[in-house]
C-alpha cells in the first residue's frame, strides 16, 4: 500500500515538475497593491522651493571606497578625488568647515566614524555620499552579520547573511536532514562553511555531485519515465528538462538550497537614524550614486530583486524611489540623480543645486508632513 502512494505521488510530482519547467514564469509585483506609491516631483525644481539652510556651514562628505568589478581598472579610492573638488567649490562658496569620513570600505567603519560624530555632538548641514549605488541606496563590498549551523528538530541549517546597502541582506541557506543520510548530513555538517562562501553556482553544483555520490536513485522510478526509449521519442530541447525532472523525482531529496535578499528594518534603520543625528533639521542630504532618485522597477525576477528595500514596508513603504524612503526615514531633505550618473555629473549637480539652478534628472524630497509646514510659513 505505501509502495503504491509513492509510485503515486512520484508521478504527480514528476508532471508538476514538467509543467512548471515548460510554463513561463510569472514574476510577482515588486510594490504592495495596499499601499500608495509616492511620487517624485515632476517639474524641475530649485533648491530655494524648499526649506532648507542655503549657506551651509558644516559639510560632511562620505567616499565610498569600493571598486565595480565590472570595471577591471577602477580602484576603490575613485571617489576621492571628486570629493576633494567638492570640499574646495565647500570652502570657497561657503567658507564652510568641511569633514570628511576616511577609509570607509564597510558599513561597520561607517557606523563608528559617524557614532564618534554624535557622540561628540557634531551636526552637520549637508551630508553628502559619493560612490557606487543602486535602487537600494549606497554601495559597499558585502560583510558576513551572521554565519552559523543550527539544528531544528530534525533539520540541520546552516546559514551565511550578508549585507552591501544598508537594509538589503543577501541570505544564503542549506537546510538538510540529519538522519535520512549519514553520508550527506555529515559532509555538509563538516564543510558548510567553505559551501556558504562559494559563489552560488559552484555551491549548487557541488552539493547536487554529493547528493549523487551519496544517494542512490530510484531505478524503477527513472525507468518509468526516462528510460532511453521514452527520451529517444523527445524533441532536443525537452530532453534536458525531462532528465532534471527525473533526477529530482526519483532521487529522493536530501537538501533545500536558497539564495535571496530580504529587506531589514532593524539595519536600514541603523543608517537612517545615523543620518537623522548628523544632519541639522533643515539640512541636506545628497545621495551621489547611481539610481539614488530613479524608480524602482515593478517587477523582478526571482534570483534579482532591485529595490527590495524601497519596495519593502519600511518606514511606511513602499515607495517609489530611495530618495523618497530615505527622506521619510529621516525626516530630512534628500536628493539624488535619476538613472545612471558619472562621477563628474554628480559634481556638478551638486554645484549646480548649490547655486540655486534648476535639475533635471534628479529627485528631491521631503516629507509631505514638511512640505505643508513650510507652505503654510
Amino acid at each position: 500500500m505505501q509502495s503504491s502512494w509513492i509510485k503515486h505521488s512520484q508521478t504527480i510530482l514528476f508532471f508538476g515538475l514538467l509543467f512548471l519547467s515548460l510554463v513561463p514564469g510569472r514574476e510577482p509585483k515588486a510594490f504592495g497593491e495596499n499601499f500608495e506609491v509616492l511620487n517624485c516631483q515632476p517639474q524641475t525644481q530649485r533648491l530655494s522651493y524648499y526649506q532648507v539652510e542655503r549657506i551651509p556651514k558644516n559639510v560632511l562628505i562620505v567616499p565610498l571606497l569600493y571598486r565595480n568589478p565590472d570595471f577591471p581598472r577602477e580602484t576603490d579610492r575613485w571617489p576621492e578625488s571628486y570629493s576633494h573638488i567638492l570640499s574646495n567649490f565647500y570652502r570657497n562658496r561657503f567658507r564652510a568647515k568641511v569633514t570628511w569620513l576616511h577609509n570607509i570600505r564597510s558599513w561597520e567603519s561607517f557606523y563608528q566614524q559617524t557614532g564618534a560624530l554624535i557622540q561628540s555632538g557634531s551636526h552637520f548641514d549637508r551630508v553628502i555620499f559619493i560612490g557606487h549605488g543602486g535602487f537600494d541606496g549606497p554601495v559597499l563590498s558585502s560583510a558576513i552579520l551572521l554565519e552559523d549551523l543550527a539544528q531544528k528538530d530534525s533539520q540541520g541549517i546552516a546559514q551565511q547573511v550578508s549585507e552591501a546597502q544598508p537594509g538589503n541582506e543577501r541570505i544564503i541557506s542549506i537546510s538538510f536532514d540529519l538522519h535520512k543520510n549519514k553520508p550527506f548530513s555529515d559532509f555538509v555538517s563538516t564543510h558548510w562553511q567553505t559551501l556558504l562562501n562559494l559563489p552560488d553556482v559552484e555551491m549548487r553544483r557541488t552539493l547536487k555531485q554529493k547528493h549523487q555520490e551519496f544517494q542512490a536513485i530510484d531505478y524503477a522510478c527513472f525507468d518509468k519515465f526516462c528510460n532511453p526509449q521514452k527520451l529517444s521519442l523527445l524533441p532536443d530541447y525537452t530532453r534536458r528538462d525531462r532528465l532534471d525532472s527525473c533526477e529530482r523525482v526519483c532521487r529522493p531529496a536530501l537538501y533545500e538550497a536558497k539564495n535571496y535578499e530580504r529587506a531589514s528594518e532593524e539595519r536600514f534603520m541603523l543608517f537612517a537614524n545615523a543620518l537623522r543625528s548628523l544632519v541639522n533639521p533643515e539640512g541636506l542630504i545628497f545621495m551621489g550614486g547611481c539610481n539614488a532618485g530613479s524608480d524602482t522597477p515593478k517587477q523582478y525576477s526571482h534570483w534579482d530583486t532591485p529595490g527590495i528595500v524601497v519596495s519593502s514596508k519600511i518606514a511606511g513603504g513602499p515607495y517609489q524611489s530611495y530618495v523618497q524612503l530615505l527622506s521619510y526615514a529621516t525626516d530630512r531633505l534628500v536628493s539624488g540623480p535619476i538613472g545612471r550618473s558619472s562621477a563628474n555629473e554628480i559634481v556638478k549637480r551638486i554645484i549646480a543645486l548649490e547655486n540655486n539652478q534648476e535639475q533635471r534628472n534628479l529627485c528631491t524630497s521631503l516629507p509631505t508632513n514638511r512640505i505643508q509646514q513650510f507652505a503654510d510659513f
